[in-house]
């Protein structure tokens, strides 16, 4: 409502002016990214052969994939019930059995998955896709530019609400634009940080934009329109900068929308399942579902890329058969199994640290 909009801005405007620093001077940093969650399920081959694939490399990041989320997901549907939630029960439940068994027949393969947005598995493939479908368009496009945007952090109750306000502010920027004549092009996504010595939540966009003199309007315009809204917003957390069109560049871009593991002041590194909830139902499913990334400006019928294969191809190195998902925490085993003959495909190993992060680090 608008009462509420208001009410949202007045405490936004609110916000701590010596924490939007400290968040600017961290943006800055760019610290190494979490290849857990960035890494695409299959590779990508933008050749003309557009098929997934599975081998052994592939299947084991997808194993370090389910294996890490695995361990997590019974805390949200832990939570879940607390609130009573039955719809995040199910739904958290249904993440943790996703891709529970794998079939290889006359090399192809075939598993079943849950297709939500908060699955890292199902954003595993859809990365892919998106890699694959939007790599071949932005490397026809010129002079690209990486934008973020950022507001104010805020507490749960307004997370989805400032989602929604943050949107409405973008696309108001597109049309301004337009209207001046320019031609903005590119994509948007939404990502959501969890501040666990706060307990609030940043949540920001990285866009992809063709031209830098574009990019810079659009951090402009995006300033100018909170302020309007009296948020006044730090203009040193609000970047831009060259852009390339690379694999490694878009996983960067098309990063997944809740950040699982936190960083505090002391730098330990956990996983808040409290906070990591509340984010994922602020982001996904529900009544009015948020849309995490989008492209603005083209519609792919007006490029030329290869067209893609249903086709899922399986490397000889992987032995037909019907395998189940093994989830054995005591005995920190994780792998594909067929649990007749007892053959693992990965013989997948934990690192310690990720390990030690899992077992003991997640609050």
């Amino acid at each position: 409502t608008f009462a509420r909009q208001i009410s949202l801005i007045i405490g936004l405007s609110m916000a701590n002016i010596e924490y939007r620093k400290q968040t600017a001077k961290q943006l800055k940093k760019h610290p190494p990214l979490d290849t857990l969650e960035l890494t695409a399920e299959n590779g990508v081959n933008t050749g003309s052969n557009n098929s997934a694939s599975l081998s052994k490399t592939t299947l084991t990041k997808s194993v370090s994939r389910k294996s890490f989320q695995n361990h997590y997901i019974p805390y949200l549907a832990q939570l879940a019930e607390q609130e009573k939630n039955e719809y995040w029960r199910k739904r958290s439940w249904k993440v943790f059995h996703c891709a529970d068994s794998l079939s290889i027949s006359e090399g192809e393969y075939r598993r079943k998955r849950c297709k939500l947005s908060e699955c890292l598995i199902c954003q595993g493939y859809k990365t892919n896709q998106r890699v694959k479908t939007h790599l071949p368009i932005l490397q026809q496009l010129k002079d690209l530019h990486f934008v973020t945007l950022t507001v104010p952090n805020v507490l749960v109750c307004d997370l989805r609400q400032t989602i929604r306000l943050m949107s409405d502010t973008h696309r108001s920027i597109r049309d301004r634009l337009r209207k001046q004549g320019y031609k903005a092009r590119g994509a948007k996504n939404l990502e959501v940080t969890f501040n666990p010595d706060r307990s609030d939540f940043h949540p920001h966009f990285h866009c992809i934009v063709e031209t830098k003199e574009i990019a810079k309007l659009f951090v402009k315009y995006w300033v100018e329109a909170w302020e309007k809204k009296s948020v006044w917003l730090s203009k040193e957390a609000q970047d831009c900068r060259p852009f390339g069109s690379k694999e490694s560049d878009l996983l960067e871009a098309f990063k997944y929308a809740n950040k699982i593991i936190t960083t505090n002041k002391q730098d330990a590194r956990k996983i808040h399942s409290w906070g990591l909830y509340e984010s994922i139902k602020a982001t996904s499913g529900g009544k009015g579902g948020i849309r995490t990334f989008q492209t603005f400006g083209f519609t792919r019928s007006q490029f030329k890329t290869e067209k893609e294969s249903a086709t899922m191809k399986v490397d000889t190195s992987l032995p037909e058969g019907s395998y189940s998902f093994v989830f054995d925490k005591d005995a920190s085993f994780f792998d594909y199994v067929d649990l007749g003959s007892g053959i693992s495909l990965t013989d997948y190993q934990m690192p310690k640290g990720l390990s030690i992060l899992l077992n003991e680090n997640i609050v």
